[in-house]
């Protein structure tokens, strides 16, 4: 079983129901929108990522850009590592280093030196001593 089509098919049931809050905006997702926003970002992200499927690091606080990022991650066949947002950029520098992942998805917020911006979004590849 694949886990976003799954999700998927969930959400393309009823595309007019609210499935995401943000708190923050009070900005309410339909599955419609947040469909359309897991495709746009899966689009941007496919000419950054490998093509084979590989583990890929994402350091999001919880919220629309968290839930966007993992779903479109998924859609493109990658395995997620999660790692806490609020950890210091040299702790996460420190773990990618090690593997597994060897790209990290994490906000624009934060500088992790020279790295590809989408948005509100960023990706940076690391080279790694630990493949799986």
């Amino acid at each position: 079983m694949n886990v976003f089509v799954e999700i998927a098919k969930s959400l393309q049931a009823d595309t007019d129901k609210a499935v995401l809050v943000n708190f923050r905006s009070h900005r309410c997702f339909t599955a419609g929108e947040l469909l359309r926003a897991v495709d746009e970002l899966a689009q941007n992200l496919s000419v950054h990522l490998p093509k084979q499927k590989t583990v890929i690091a994402v350091s999001l606080a919880n919220g629309e850009d968290a839930v966007t990022a993992v779903l479109a991650l998924w859609q493109l066949g990658h395995a997620v590592m999660p790692l806490p947002s609020a950890l210091p950029t040299t702790a996460i520098e420190n773990i990618m280093k090690r593997g597994p992942a060897s790209t990290l998805v994490f906000s624009s917020l934060k500088d992790f030196g020279p790295s590809t911006v989408l948005g509100r979004l960023s990706l940076k590849h690391f080279h790694t001593g630990n493949k799986i």
